[in-house]
């Protein structure tokens, strides 16, 4: 992701009276995470970043939801945390379908009553709901009235405020992993609402541009990372070979999705497109997402999508970056260092050639290089011999692992394990890696797509019509491969996965939602 630009234009917005040319940037006015929550924001279309702004105008409002949704998440894992994760996985998976659990209750549960509402979804939860029994039925009932009490709840509240701010909130309910970031970064929220609330046409002009400028620099990292795969064979059959790995660890996916998508290798636009067109169910935000995700997926996504590539054979069909998750998650596998070396090299190369754009990429390796800062110094990373560090790496990192499970009193850091075996380890010993991290500078390009920005006006003239505020492009590239990553530490806790479902083609329909 692209702090460098977040902070230059965010710590704009909070020096509004700075002339426009008067560029002071600080990187100390907001932390990683509040850069990759704006960023995120950002990204999205313009109907999303106006009803984020709208609903940043009243914090109060915000607070209060969020207390209805952590009670309501609360309830529901108590509600079904007896039951098997099979049994689980079909509720969670039901609640996605709104308002079919809704629609189910007020039947006889006869399998013809049942067969009439199954016709405005998609034909693969059929066997599921004919499947239910006494028991499922009586469940699904507490299910929908714990989401009924949350809903009235709200909407009670939201209905106190005025048309915008309720249109506002139906469009980010519709869009829950958005809202999810607004309610983990409460006190940025109240800084973008008290700007907004300043000068709305000043900030919406901001907005504006910060979008187009980071669609503008993420097409670049696109284009970059696609041609830099195009000449190194070694690392996309690397590639394809870690994707393999991690659907093995992650065997979660949408069951609903059409995997036999008909595109030539070439095409890569159309799969993103087909990609970008399917209609996804997400999970209700007042339940939140199933506990057994280590990150937030508001979406079960086909595997694949995370990684930014369609498998097509043996080739691969590049449409995105890889997400944040995917790359961290391989980058802490120790035994991908020396599998795959080429990949980890390439990974890392593209990381230094775009230190200043921040893309998915270089903030995973970022990331990584901190946790083990102990080792893992920008000398390591771009310095001679990478290839036989890695390897090295990989291997000490794996017997580290081994040997403390063996010693759990005297277990070692990688610095001291480094030492404990110096004549094995010599070449990535700490002290031989003694560069620290390097701050960078705002990327040019980007300031370049910025140099238009205009400064605010001391005094602020009334916006005559609405609609010239929204005389912007949306971004090419629909944001939603960008999330914010929970913090993450160099060891992950185990954990449990749901069970591989079977996948059938289907071409999914949007379900018809009922109006009361």
């Amino acid at each position: 992701m692209n702090f460098r630009l977040l902070v230059a234009v965010i710590t704009f917005l909070m020096c509004g009276m700075v002339s426009a040319q008067e560029h002071r940037f600080s990187l100390d006015d907001l932390s990683e995470g509040e850069r990759r929550s704006l960023e995120a924001i950002a990204l999205y279309p313009l109907d999303v970043r106006i009803a984020v702004l709208e609903v940043c105008s009243q914090p109060a409002m915000m607070v209060k939801l969020k207390r209805i949704q952590e009670n309501s998440k609360q309830r529901f894992q108590k509600l079904v945390e007896d039951y098997s994760r099979t049994r689980q996985e079909v509720i969670w998976d039901l609640t996605r379908f709104d308002p079919l659990l809704k629609e189910i209750i007020v039947t006889d549960h006869s399998r013809r009553a049942l067969e009439e509402i199954l016709e405005s979804y998609p034909p693969e939860i059929r066997e599921t709901v004919l499947n239910l029994d006494e028991a499922d039925f009586a469940l699904i009932q507490d299910v929908v009235s714990l989401q009924l009490d949350a809903e009235d709840e709200a909407f009670q509240l939201i209905n106190t405020t005025p048309i915008n701010i309720r249109n506002a909130y139906q469009v980010l309910l519709d869009n829950p992993e958005v809202l999810d970031i607004l309610f983990g970064e409460l006190d940025l929220a109240i800084l973008v609402g008290n700007l907004y609330l300043g000068d709305k046409e000043w900030v919406m002009q901001k907005a504006d541009s910060l979008n187009l400028a980071l669609a503008a620099q993420n097409s670049r990292d696109l284009e970059d990372w696609k041609k830099s795969l195009s000449e190194d064979p070694e690392a996309r059959e690397e590639l394809l070979s870690s994707l393999n790995e991690y659907a093995n660890e992650y065997p979660f996916d949408d069951v609903y999705y059409d995997q036999n998508v008909s595109i030539e290798d070439s095409k890569a636009d159309d799969v993103y497109q087909h990609i970008s067109e399917y209609y996804f169910y997400h999970y209700p935000f007042w339940f939140g997402y199933p506990h057994w995700f280590e990150y937030p997926r508001w979406v079960p996504y086909p595997i694949w999508y995370d990684w930014g590539f369609y498998p097509r054979f043996r080739t691969i069909v590049v449409f995105n970056l890889p997400r944040y998750h995917t790359i961290w998650w391989y980058l802490n596998k120790p035994r991908h260092h020396y599998r795959y070396t080429h990949l980890s090299r390439h990974i890392i190369e593209y990381r230094n050639t775009h230190r200043e754009h921040g893309s998915s990429i270089t903030s995973a390796v970022n990331g990584w290089r901190s946790a083990n800062r102990d080792i893992i110094t920008d000398d390591f990373l771009a310095g001679r011999d990478l290839d036989h560090k890695l390897k090295l790496y990989g291997q000490m990192e794996e017997n580290r692992e081994k040997y403390n499970r063996r010693n759990p009193s005297r277990t070692l850091s990688s610095s001291e394990y480094a030492r404990k075996y110096e004549r094995k380890y010599e070449p990535i010993k700490a002290e031989n890696n003694r560069t620290g991290n390097s701050a960078g500078k705002i990327s040019r390009d980007i300031l370049k797509d910025l140099k238009n920005i205009p400064a605010r006006s001391p005094a602020k003239d009334k916006i005559e019509n609405k609609e010239q505020i929204r005389k912007v492009e949306r971004a090419k590239e629909y944001h939603r491969n960008q999330t914010v990553n929970k913090d993450r530490t160099n060891t992950q806790p185990e954990r449990t996965v749901p069970n591989k479902k079977s996948v059938k083609p289907v071409q999914k329909t949007k379900a018809k939602r009922k109006t009361s």
